[in-house]
């Protein structure tokens, strides 16, 4: 049994300021990996295979497997898949369906001013087909996908283009760039498959672009909103999927008023990216955004590498990572109260994933705390599990702390409970509460 707490829906009857935060990367270093990871997947003993590329524009490629144990030092490096013809652009994405036993891989090539898109597929990771029917769609240089188990399909969030006739200044002429959600249920037929032909004859001012060719129908895409900036553009999106929850980074982006070849402008027009903002959905199709403005740290191309009890994640050669279950939490600056879902009462002991204080939080006069006490299916606190009974304050940063109530000289953990239903209400101030799971512990 695992509880993670990403939104508003995965708390009850809360009460007070209940909060959600993305936790940011941090940077733990640099690696010995040079090529683009595209995708990663553990394996039964800890560690995890790595497909990685050699990323460069108009040259032949190559698709690498690899095994690492920590995300630093990858180990029996080998060459699963290459070609040579076409004039083959630098992006590529990989991901995986339990469901279907299929790798795939994505792979675009830049033909008559148009980007095409190329799948190759595997069963085994090691032997790889370029699907015969051709391109599969014409779409940008720059995207995320990944298999979505909730709807059961391949879902692909590519750079595109949208009609936009509300610029500021000049740095608009007529679009602006969003993000296309194309689906397909065995990864060769996509819908929508209509090309988006921005390349077709463009006209550049600032890095924006005069759009002229057929693009993808608006209802296709996601799109900045009237809460975000009048200038706010999506650069390109990166999902995954973990523990039956799905999370989207988005590369934001804007232009600038500084002319082309001006820092921090490059020369073609060019400027920075804004910060990486983290999504949220349960399909990976409907995505909500709790965490506006609020920099989730390095934007990252690959779904996580899980290892020793972290998620990592590689852009160049810097390893950006946070540990495992703590990518979203629920917080409050001042008392707060709020109840799990209905679960049965694992065998083992509950654990608690929580830091007191929480990094936002100074623990003046040791105001930091976090109480719990379990609740019956017919709304009544259970006998000798009463909130005072199970009081954690600060320091803890545990993400497998188990839960224990003292009560009239005894010591109880839920195991008399085992199977019965039950919830648990926290109470907690200027504290994370991220994940609540039961039985042994998750992490190793």
């Amino acid at each position: 049994m695992k509880l993670l707490f990403m939104d508003r829906h995965d708390v009850h009857r809360p009460w007070g300021h209940v909060r959600f935060r993305p936790t940011p990367f941090r940077y733990l270093g640099r690696t010995g990996m040079r090529d683009v990871i595209c995708f990663a997947e553990r394996r039964p003993d800890g560690a995890s295979d790595v497909f990685h590329y050699r990323m460069a524009r108009h040259v032949p490629w190559k698709l690498l497997r690899s095994v690492t144990a920590d995300g630093i030092r990858f180990e029996e490096t080998h060459v699963v898949c290459e070609r040579s013809e076409r004039k083959w652009h630098y992006a590529a994405r990989m991901m995986y369906s339990p469901e279907l036993e299929r790798y795939l891989f994505m792979k675009n090539a830049l033909h008559d001013g148009e980007m095409q898109m190329y799948v190759f597929h595997s069963r085994d990771g090691e032997s790889w087909k370029e699907h015969p029917g051709g391109p599969v769609f014409a779409d940008g240089d720059a995207w995320g996908a990944m298999w979505s188990p909730a709807v059961q399909r391949f879902i692909y969030y590519g750079k595109g283009w949208q009609r936009w006739e509300k610029g500021v200044h000049d740095l608009v002429l007529n679009g602006r760039r969003v993000v296309t959600i194309r689906t397909s249920e065995d990864g060769f037929r996509w819908t929508p498959d209509t090309a988006s032909q921005y390349f077709e004859k463009p006209e550049y001012r600032n890095n924006m672009r005069l759009l002229r060719g057929r693009l993808v129908p608006i209802e296709f895409q996601i799109s900045p909103d009237d809460e975000d900036p009048p200038d706010l553009e999506f650069y390109s999106a990166n999902a995954f999927a973990y523990e039956g929850r799905y999370y989207l980074h988005m590369n934001n982006y804007a232009g600038s008023f500084i002319q082309p070849g001006i820092d921090p402008m490059r020369a073609n027009g060019h400027g920075v990216f804004l910060p990486c903002e983290r999504w949220v959905s349960r399909d990976g199709l409907t995505w909500s955004r709790p965490f506006r403005e609020i920099d989730a740290g390095a934007f990252a191309l690959h779904n996580p590498i899980l290892v020793n009890g972290m998620m990592l994640f590689q852009r160049g050669d810097r390893l950006h990572g946070l540990p495992a279950d703590r990518l979203t939490y629920a917080t409050s600056p001042t008392n707060s109260r709020f109840e799990t879902e209905e679960f049965r009462m694992p065998a083992g002991p509950l654990r608690l994933n929580a830091k007191i204080p929480g990094d936002e939080y100074d623990n003046q006069e040791n105001q930091a705390y976090v109480m719990a006490e379990l609740i019956d299916d017919r709304d009544r606190v259970i006998p000798g599990y009463e909130r005072d009974g199970c009081l954690l304050q600060a320091p803890l940063d545990r993400p497998d702390h188990p839960l224990v109530w003292q009560s009239e000289g005894r010591r109880r953990d839920g195991s008399e409970r085992a199977g019965s239903p039950v919830r648990v209400r926290f109470y907690a101030r200027a504290s994370a509460i991220y994940a609540l799971t039961g039985g042994a512990s998750s992490h190793s």
